[in-house]
């Protein structure tokens, strides 16, 4: 990657080095951020985004910050089977966070597939009105809901644990009808 900042002329750090509980696209982020001159570089969205950054620059074969990373991935199917093979149960994290055009399209290609048992309905990148419409897809496709804050601490101060959107708390009986009793 610094190779590539290089070569876009992107000003980054001399003793940048990828250490302790970070991802390096979130050093990398972080770091380019700090020279001003690279805002005029970057799209704005991706300047001001991780999120933005590392799904449109990261993972787009078309971007020269691309890391071809399905080698090390397993598809839908397999990590649906693993989960339940373990006693879990596979679930879409936050839709809305994927850089995709059609976001009910792409829903409907990984629920086609038979492998969920259901959907992040609440989360820090949803509206109301995006909740609201993943629940009632739930509903119509005979899925749980579920839901996550995102919190990761200082890395996303805005976000609290527990709360979909600011004063938004993630209802526990969306739990009740896929946790086990005795977790409940």
């Amino acid at each position: 990657m610094m190779e590539v900042c290089r070569n876009l002329n992107i000003k980054y750090s001399d003793n940048l080095s990828i250490r302790g509980k970070y991802f390096a696209t979130q050093i990398l982020h972080a770091d380019i951020r700090k020279y001003p001159e690279n805002e005029r570089l970057l799209d704005k969205n991706i300047w001001e985004s991780l999120n933005a950054f590392y799904r449109t620059c990261v993972n787009n074969p078309e971007s020269p910050f691309f890391l071809d990373q399905m080698k090390d991935y397993l598809t839908v199917p397999e990590a649906a089977a693993l989960i339940k093979k373990a006693g879990g149960k596979s679930f879409l994290a936050h839709l809305y966070g994927y850089f995709v055009e059609d976001h009910d399209a792409f829903l409907d290609s990984i629920v086609s597939l038979n492998a969920l048992d259901g959907i992040e309905c609440y989360h820090s990148l949803h509206t109301i009105e995006r909740t609201k419409h993943l629940l009632d897809y739930c509903k119509e496709h005979n899925l749980h809901a579920s839901g996550g804050s995102d919190y990761h601490g200082a890395l996303k101060p805005n976000v609290k644990m527990g709360e979909s959107l600011p004063d938004v708390k993630i209802p526990y009986s969306i739990l009740e009808p896929w946790l086990p009793s005795n977790i409940i």
